[in-house]
């Protein structure tokens, strides 16, 4: 076969029920019928390349019935006549008692050692029903030859030096592909491949595997989400054999972006894959997906090197219109303030496989996240401060950009309520529940009184009652918190809903209510 694989004999070990009968059944039917291991000559064979061994043939069959005379035959003369006499003798045996392993890259094969001949031989012979293994028979013949084979599930056909397969055998190999690939024509797409588009090398957006068989005058196509760890090349070479037969196939990646802007001339269309890469696709080194995602680096390197601003993201490209980058993205306010800061001190192109604000700031965010952040709080010490508490687990920049909206709001409200001197604990204790409130609701209140509920047993059923979440803990205070909680409640409503600028008013009023005599003012 044309690509070079690896093949170990493995241990020989006893024949199962179900294998020792194929056998005997496979050797009456050669017995009956030696040329079955051959291939058929198709019209395009000038002079059949199997006459030699057809005649050595021909006495095996004339022998089928004399064991000692098929004993002789099995140890000497033609390789594949020797391979044949020997397995004829399986059914003159009536058993099978050991068989070796043949194994390769793509599976293994059993075998009965018999006669002297070329292992390769009777793996062949012994399983000549199946598509490849059958291709070993007739291996060294092919190759002195040099003609063509192509094995399917019916039978062998052999267009000598005539490289053009049958059309039946071009549509079954086909469809041995792991995966499904839709016909237009004489195009093979996966589902996402317009075969118009493929025909015109129009396809834009996708990076995607062409493969153009010359002599089968057909073209595979399949793109960089429906290719595999496979090698489509080898998994259709597989059942062929021949001179070269993978330098029949045109091997060739394609990537050309979406044009996000008008008049956009910024992407490159004269690039081809490296030399060294298209030989180790074709000698089944490379996987599918691994030359599509190569394709697509050499192009967006390509692209890096040209000396100027190019932005790409999911296919699409904006050119240097950075503006138009950033709108596609549909960032939010603290998002578009990041990006903006970031890709202007980046001063260089940026391509990203996701068209998202987190995605395309993490490419940058080494370089550039202090200054981005700087730009969404306009405070350089809390973009530091944001900056020194990421959680490293935590790979999300939206969720910093979320955590500085949040420090910039809880600041905002803070800063419009008064400031305190030190305060006595339960008017440490309110005024916490009430700025807890302010900043993150009821659920960062209730934080706040369940964790600090022991200065002040009766303010905190007193919020509790506030913010109607009371039911369940009565456990927790004695009769007396709860009368004296009950009778405040009003006063801590009021807190956490006052105006800014009645805010101590609030406070004050809350403490007199619980008993305080302090007389506090704001700084």
């Amino acid at each position: 076969m044309s690509q070079n694989r690896k093949i170990r004999l493995g241990m020989a070990r006893s024949s199962s029920k179900t294998r020792e009968q194929e056998l005997l059944k496979l050797s009456k039917r050669l017995e009956k019928d030696p040329f079955m291991v051959l291939p058929v000559c198709s019209p395009e064979c000038e002079k059949d390349p199997f006459a030699k061994v057809r005649r050595h043939l021909e006495r095996v069959r004339d022998a089928a019935g004399d064991e000692e005379l098929l004993k002789k035959l099995s140890k000497k003369g033609d390789p594949l006549a020797r391979a044949v006499a020997a397995t004829i003798l399986l059914h003159h045996a009536g058993k099978v008692p050991m068989l070796a392993v043949y194994r390769a890259t793509w599976g293994e094969a059993s075998y009965a050692l018999r006669g002297k001949t070329p292992r390769e031989k009777l793996v062949g012979v012994q399983n000549v029903d199946h598509p490849l293994w059958r291709i070993f028979a007739v291996m060294d013949i092919v190759k002195k030859r040099k003609v063509f084979l192509y094995s399917d599930r019916q039978h062998m056909v052999c267009t000598g030096r005539n490289p053009h397969p049958p059309k039946e055998f071009v549509e079954w190999n086909i469809k041995q592909i792991p995966f499904h690939l839709g016909r237009n024509g004489n195009v093979y797409h996966c589902k996402h491949l317009r075969p118009d588009d493929v025909r015109n090398g129009t396809v834009k957006g996708r990076p995607y595997l062409e493969l153009r068989w010359e002599s089968a005058d057909c073209t595979l196509t399949l793109d960089e989400a429906c290719a595999r760890e496979e090698n489509t090349l080898g998994l259709l070479s597989r059942y062929m054999a021949g001179p070269k037969v993978a330098d029949d196939f045109h091997i060739s990646v394609h990537y050309r972006p979406v044009c996000g802007i008008p008049d956009c001339s910024s992407c490159r269309e004269d690039w081809t894959l490296p030399p060294s890469d298209l030989k180790a696709y074709r000698r089944s080194q490379m996987s599918d997906v691994a030359i599509i995602r190569k394709g697509r680096t050499v192009f967006e390197d390509l692209m890096r090197a040209e000396g100027k601003r190019v932005y790409l993201a999911a296919g699409v490209c904006y050119g240097s219109d950075l503006a138009a980058f950033i709108n596609s993205m549909n960032p939010d306010a603290a998002e578009r303030a990041a990006l903006e800061k970031a890709l202007e001190d980046h001063n260089a192109s940026l391509i990203a496989d996701s068209a998202t604000p987190s995605k395309v700031l993490s490419l940058v965010w080494d370089m550039h996240g202090l200054a981005a952040l700087e730009a969404v709080t306009g405070d350089p010490d809390l973009a530091r401060e944001l900056l020194e508490d990421r959680d490293p687990g935590d790979a999300s920049i939206s969720s910093i950009l979320r955590e500085a909206e949040r420090r910039i709001r809880t600041r905002a409200i803070l800063s419009s309520l008064p400031n305190y001197p030190p305060l006595p604990g339960d008017w440490e204790f309110a005024n916490g529940v009430a700025r807890s409130y302010r900043t993150g609701g009821k659920n960062e209140a209730m934080d706040f009184i369940q964790k600090h509920k022991d200065a002040s047993m009766s303010l905190a059923w007193a919020f509790f009652l506030a913010l109607d979440s009371a039911r369940g803990k009565e456990w927790m205070f004695n009769e007396i918190q709860r009368e004296h909680g009950a009778g405040v409640s009003d006063h801590a409503a009021a807190l956490l809903e006052a105006e800014d600028a009645r805010y101590h008013e609030a406070l004050s009023g809350l403490m007199r209510a619980a008993g305080s005599s302090a007389d506090i003012d704001p700084i």
